[in-house]
């Protein structure tokens, strides 16, 4: 039966409305995903023996890593991808800045956010560490911050400014995920130090001195969560060979 003018004309303009929803409805779900963030190794800022406090570039990366893979509306992308990133551009990690290398690294890992962090250790006994949040796709600088506290307490530090990347980032936490952020905890410098060159020695494919850092750590700290899962990582990469 064909259509009156008038009838046509409805009917066309109610497609056009079914089809924009549509639209708007795939773009919110497209956009309700898991935001995807990569943390780069931190800068050593330390002065006095800057080269024995090395090793915690990888290591505090790391262990922020840890505490936002936590959070559910969060993607992390793992510092071995990032590494293999910037091994295929010729740079590299530690110390990098938010210029156009970073950048590319940021859009070839899927990153919409890259977090750059640095430390100073000022004595045995205290570290200040400081973070910058950058949108990949404008290069601009969104947010900073800054924690100073004793080298024992790294771990409440990392989750302090993790706590702050969620609020910079408007994320929502679940009660539990928010809970985890708020767990404070200790750590002895030595045991993060052991896990920090295990990181180092994993990224040149020493998996036998690696693995003897990170148990070094756990004799030291038998609770430390990252060394547990560094050697669980490195008896499942073992077991593939």
């Amino acid at each position: 039966m064909a259509l009156k003018p008038v009838e046509g004309v409805l009917m066309r303009r109610l497609i056009r409305s079914i089809l924009c929803a549509s639209v708007l409805i795939g773009g919110l779900n497209a956009t309700a995903g898991p935001m995807t963030l990569a943390v780069l190794d931190f800068e050593n800022r330390t002065f006095l023996q800057a080269e024995k406090y090395a090793p915690l570039s990888q290591g505090l990366a790391e262990m922020m890593i840890t505490e936002l893979s936590r959070i559910q509306s969060v993607h992390m992308v793992e510092r071995r991808r990032l590494k293999e990133l910037l091994d295929e551009l010729k740079l590299q990690q530690s110390g990098m800045t938010s210029g156009d290398g970073a950048m590319q690294v940021g859009r070839m890992s899927g990153a919409g956010h890259l977090v750059f962090g640095s430390f100073m250790v000022v004595s045995d006994n205290k570290i200040r560490i400081d973070l910058r949040i950058v949108e990949v796709e404008t290069g601009k600088n969104l947010k900073a911050a800054e924690v100073t506290g004793k080298t024992r307490d790294i771990l409440s530090l990392i989750k302090k400014l993790s706590g702050k990347i969620v609020n910079d980032l408007s994320l929502i936490l679940t009660k539990e995920e928010a809970g985890q952020l708020e767990r404070s905890g200790t750590l002895e410098i030595n045991a993060v130090m052991s896990f920090s060159r295990g990181l180092v020695l994993e990224d040149q494919n020493d998996i036998n001195g690696a693995y003897a850092e990170y148990k070094k750590a756990l004799e030291i700290e038998p609770e430390f969560e990252q060394a547990k899962q560094a050697i669980a990582r490195l008896v499942r990469m073992k077991k593939e060979q």
